[in-house]
């Protein structure tokens, strides 16, 4: 890509919040941007999980929230779910022919909670290096579980907790080797739930660490979730890099670079040092506002860890309106507190469908990456009444490429003009340089010298202009940042009295 060289002038200004050398857009005729294989084991029905790679690629999904279920209120506060996207997607076999495909999503299965029959408390343990207590719990037949309760405890408590599992109470499985249960009333955290690995169980074993807290009670009320293999896909997450950014006193500030824009994100779930957390935090991205753009809040939450000793009742979710924009920016209230002490942020999506597709066996490939297409309507539709996913044997993703323009058969559309009429610097009384770059979306950072002798934030920077080698003005826009701009100052005696 040619190399873009820019100057900032301004009658009285040095630099701007934000300049825009606009790049090269792909030709809009452009077929599939992105192609990658499916492995199949067989012919015949097959299902594919969405994953990162393909929502970067492919044309963006809608979001929306609702209220969970009465039977499973406890696991989630709210429900996200993803519709609308990946218009875009072809699935293709060897021949190139087209293979049609359904969006399907999780059938809307209520969970159902079976208790346990019968509850008999294990021998207590009280060695120098151990004691615990517990109990087993008879579901009165195997069923296929994946979630764990307990209900009844007193509050508060705080406990550690090893759960097993059996089909015959002669073979134990480790379902939950270290977990955590907490009824905090005063700190408002709350788990009384331990997910873990699917599989077929009768007989649940719980071992209480009485180590560093007073015995509990036999459990008033065990259950555990039976579930359809349909329930079994964990919310699609990955982990985002991030950067601390200057802030004022009492506020943590990290910009936040997601893999794409416009991502069917519902949180981000932080890694914080260890220690007592209860912080304020708040996410905010920029949006255009008439001729600006400026930072809109979309999501806010409570940043909770109570810890008592080896132990740790933990909240640290922040949930989100789905980003338009692929950075965002996480500010922490650290009240009287160090600045926070972020290790990793984690962003979790939407539920999201499944991709079916029925194919004789042999190579296929998906094709993807131009949101000008519209959704294909299969005559496969037809069996979409009585379609059960869960049911359906799984595919696997390939790895993704680029495609090449001769692939594609297109021919390339004339760029549209970046640049504008031509301008007269010595109508400015400073000009400065923007650092030699490749050609694409650009900011620059306002500074003291800028903001002290332009027309400033006022006028929207009205005298300032971002001009190219050949003296043409190049469009940008003014972008507010919630980030404050701290200046270093010296100080300087000037009386000995």
């Amino acid at each position: 890509m040619k190399r873009s060289r820019a100057r900032l002038a301004a009658r009285s200004a040095l630099a701007l919040f934000g300049a825009t050398l606009a790049a090269q857009q792909p030709a809009p005729n452009a077929v599939f941007r992105f192609e990658r294989p499916i492995v199949v084991a067989a012919g015949g029905p097959h299902r594919l999980a969405i994953d990162v790679p393909l929502l970067v690629g492919g044309s963006a999904f809608r979001v929306f929230s609702q209220s969970p279920t009465v039977a499973d209120r406890a696991s989630r506060e709210v429900v996200s779910t993803a519709t609308g996207g990946l218009t875009d997607l072809r699935l293709f076999d060897a021949s190139g022919r087209e293979v049609a495909y359904l969006l399907v999503p999780n059938p809307t299965i209520e969970p159902t909670w079976r208790a346990a029959i019968a509850i008999l408390p294990v021998v207590p343990v009280e060695t120098e290096k151990e004691k615990t207590s517990g109990f087993e719990a008879d579901l009165g037949s195997p069923f296929t579980i994946d979630r764990f309760r307990i209900d009844g405890l007193s509050p508060p408590y705080l406990k550690r907790i090893r759960l097993e599992g059996s089909g015959d109470r002669a073979r134990w499985t480790v379902l939950v080797g270290e977990g955590t249960l907490f009824d905090l009333p005063d700190s408002s955290l709350r788990q009384i739930e331990l997910s873990f690995a699917t599989g077929s169980y009768r007989y649940l074993r719980v071992t209480w660490d009485d180590t560093r807290s007073a015995r509990v009670a036999q459990a008033p009320s065990v259950q555990a979730r039976e579930i359809s293999t349909a329930s079994v896909r964990a919310p699609l997450t990955t982990p985002v890099s991030f950067e601390r950014r200057p802030s004022e006193p009492g506020r943590s500030r990290f910009h936040v670079r997601l893999p794409a824009g416009r991502l069917p994100i519902a949180a981000l779930a932080l890694d914080v040092a260890s220690g007592h957390v209860l912080r304020e935090a708040e996410v905010y991205e920029s949006r255009l506002a008439g001729a600006e753009a400026v930072p809109a809040l979309i999501g806010r939450g409570t940043l909770k860890r109570v810890e008592q000793g080896s132990l740790a009742a933990v909240a640290l979710r922040v949930p989100i309106e789905a980003p338009i924009e692929p950075e965002i920016d996480l500010v922490v209230d650290d009240g009287n507190n160090p600045p926070l002490d972020l290790r990793a942020i984690t962003v979790e999506f939407a539920e999201l469908p499944w991709i079916y597709f029925e194919a004789p066996e042999g190579a296929l490939a998906a094709r993807y990456g131009n949101p000008s297409l519209l959704a294909p309507k299969y005559d496969l539709e037809a069996a979409r009444p009585a379609l059960r996913i869960e049911t359906v044997t799984d595919a696997t993703w390939g790895v993704p490429r680029t495609r090449t323009a001769d692939e594609n058969a297109i021919s390339v559309v004339p760029p549209l003009p970046t640049v504008g009429a031509p301008v007269d610097m010595s109508m400015f009384h400073f000009v400065r340089d923007i650092q030699t770059g490749d050609a694409g979306l650009i900011a620059v950072r306002l500074d003291e010298a800028a903001l002290a002798h332009s027309n400033g934030v006022s006028s929207r920077f009205s005298d300032v202009r971002v001009i190219d080698a050949d003296g043409r003005q190049i469009p940008y826009l003014v972008e507010r940042s919630s980030e404050p701009l701290s200046i270093e100052l010296s100080l300087a005696k000037l009386s000995t009295r």
